[in-house]
Order: structure tokens, then C-alpha cells, then sequence
């Protein structure tokens, strides 16, 4: 299991449930991790405007990869 929370936020706090429900246990430590996140949010913008005015979210995308293991 590959964890990437801060321990004060909703998603840390289901993370450790699940560690502590399973018993998962730290073995080691992994180095040259690619992580990618899109999102697909749709913009709106208002006649003679430069920015978007508005945001709405769409899907979010996350991937990554970790090396080969030697």
C-alpha cells in the first residue's frame, strides 16, 4: 500500500482505519514515485472577461507509477 495523506484530513483518517482494520505493517520505503492527477473541470467565461468566472468539477483522474523492483 502506497499512502500519500496528511494525518489531519478525512481521507488520512479512512486511510488509518483501513491500515488498523488489516493490519497492514510498513516494510520499507519507495523512492522515484510518478504520480499524475487530472481533472476535468468545465470553465465558464463571461463576455470581456480574461479568467474563467466560474469552475465545475468533472472527474478526476489519478495515476502513477513506481519503479521496477532490483
Amino acid at each position: 500500500m502506497l499512502t500519500l495523506a496528511d494525518e489531519d484530513t478525512p481521507e488520512a483518517k479512512m486511510r488509518k482505519a483501513v491500515v488498523e482494520t488489516y493490519q497492514i505493517q510498513t516494510v520499507g520505503r519507495v523512492s522515484g514515485v510518478e504520480d499524475n492527477g487530472q481533472t476535468d473541470l468545465e470553465e465558464f467565461h463571461e463576455i470581456g472577461r480574461r479568467h474563467p468566472t466560474s469552475l465545475h468539477p468533472g472527474n478526476i483522474h489519478i495515476s502513477g507509477k513506481l519503479p521496477a523492483r532490483t
